[in-house]
């Protein structure tokens, strides 16, 4: 059985994708600036942040020091749990099998007046020779995702509101910024990069910026 925390992450990572992909067939995509990527040999900076993790949503430790589903969790786990929360003795190997207690590494962090230096984890895909995009997951209340479509020597970044109220989605384009890339980590696969991009909000005509770092590993979809 899928576990199923496992393919509500997954399915937002998709929706993701796809919703990033509206953007570009309808049009929106085109409002957003094309910002030159900056290629180094080497990107200086502190990204000890790939080094830290968190584990899937809706996992905790308990009283016990036992990691315990709390929240949307598979079918058939709470029945594995005595009266005062702690996983039964000889239900701690069935369990671990539905419960997924993979250490999710960070790989992006970004900067705004609200959340200073806040860890993500994003995806980085390719999907053809000359195009990597990059997206953050969904996640614990998040209705925002920022996207970074990066095609030969630009970079096209965008954020994405996706509301829960009916005809509430919206996008954010990017106005200007700037991408650095880490050439030879890109070689192997690796996105490493620095961004400050300003984007609008339309709906009151004002700009904010975000700042941070990525490191992550580029999965190829391109086949």
């Amino acid at each position: 059985m899928e576990q199923k925390n496992k393919t509500v992450k997954t399915g937002l990572i998709l929706l993701t994708a796809l919703l990033f992909t509206g953007c570009i067939t309808t049009g929106r995509h085109r409002q957003t600036a094309a910002i030159p990527v900056r290629w180094a040999s080497h990107l200086d900076g502190d990204f000890s942040f790939s080094e830290k993790w968190s584990y899937g949503e809706w996992i905790f430790k308990n009283q016990f020091g036992q990691l315990v589903c709390d929240g949307w969790c598979p079918p058939g786990t709470e029945a594995m749990h005595d009266t005062d929360g702690r996983i039964i003795e000889d239900s701690l190997t069935a369990y671990y099998q539905l419960v997924d207690t993979t250490h999710y590494y960070y790989t992006m962090t970004t900067n705004d007046p609200q959340t200073p230096d806040t860890l993500w984890h994003t995806q980085a895909e390719r999907s053809g020779h000359d195009t990597v995009t990059c997206y953050t997951d969904m996640y614990g209340g998040a209705y925002t995702t920022m996207h970074i479509q990066i095609i030969k020597n630009r970079c096209f970044p965008l954020i994405q509101l996706i509301s829960p109220e009916p005809d509430g989605d919206r996008v954010f384009p990017c106005t200007g910024g700037s991408f650095a890339i880490d050439q030879t980590c890109w070689q192997q696969g690796i996105l490493k990069a620095a961004y400050q991009f300003t984007f609008l909000d339309s709906a009151i005509n004002q700009a904010f910026t975000r700042k941070g770092k990525i490191y992550a590993k580029i999965e190829d979809k391109s086949s």
